[in-house]
């Protein structure tokens, strides 16, 4: 019985340490800015084409907002993947049910944006602030 106690204690704790925000390491973090540029997407009956946009994404210690021309999206970092200069996040936007993947790479202070399909895959700048 008393094993018990112990293991439902442990399992709590466990699920209350993975349930907290991810922390994201300062040199990742920043403004990044860039052009999506124009691409096509077939919607099964229609040939539409979307034309360039300004995009910019903020990483800070726990949140990631995405700015595309006017529309603003915030973000949660679901998982991060930290290799010497380099990290890798996975973002959930939660309002939209949609995920991205990101790729920071903080000697050359680029990101790789892998964003909402059919979107292309991006390069943007880090910017100094």
């Amino acid at each position: 019985m008393k094993n018990i106690g112990v293991l439902i204690i442990l399992l709590i704790s466990c699920f209350i340490s993975s349930a907290q925000d991810i922390k994201v390491k300062r040199k990742f973090r920043g403004t990044y800015t860039g052009i999506i540029p124009p691409y096509e997407f077939n919607s099964g009956e229609e040939l539409f084409r979307v034309s360039s946009a300004p995009i910019s994404i903020t990483i800070s210690k726990t949140e990631y907002l995405l700015t595309i021309g006017d529309l603003n999206y915030e973000g949660e970092i679901t998982a991060l993947s930290v290799q010497k200069k380099q990290a890798y996040f996975t973002i959930k936007i939660p309002e939209y049910a949609l995920e991205e993947k990101v790729q920071v790479d903080a000697k050359r202070k680029i990101l790789l944006r892998d964003g909402i399909r059919p979107q292309p895959i991006i390069q943007l700048r880090k910017i100094k602030e």
